[in-house]
């Protein structure tokens, strides 16, 4: 496992919770609107409300020896790729995966 990325109307409040509670600090940010902490969390902001139907996942993020392979055994579950990159799909569950090379 890489990472887990969770949608987050205040960003700013689970970066105070899961410091204050676990010490985790920030180690990478991308403007204001995405923030890594230490903990294997990612925090992406939602703008509006959240629609908990769809719950705060946004997508988990799993590094692999061989991306290629992997994609390869995984299109025989009917998944689909997202604009964002071949990297990401989408099972039939509705579950956002990115896939990571190991190094990167």
């Amino acid at each position: 496992m890489d990472h887990i990325a969770i949608r987050a109307q205040s960003i700013e409040w689970y970066v105070r919770f899961f410091s204050d509670v676990f010490g985790t600090d920030i180690v990478k940010t991308n403007g204001e609107d995405q923030v890594w902490l230490s903990n294997g969390l990612q925090l992406n902001r939602s703008s509006g409300s959240i629609d908990m139907n769809h719950g705060l996942l946004d997508h988990i993020a799993i590094r692999t020896e061989d991306l290629y392979d992997c994609l390869r055994k995984a299109r025989k579950y009917d998944i689909k790729t997202m604009d964002r990159g071949d990297n990401w799909i989408i099972l039939p569950t509705g579950l956002c995966i990115e896939l990571l090379p190991l190094m990167e």
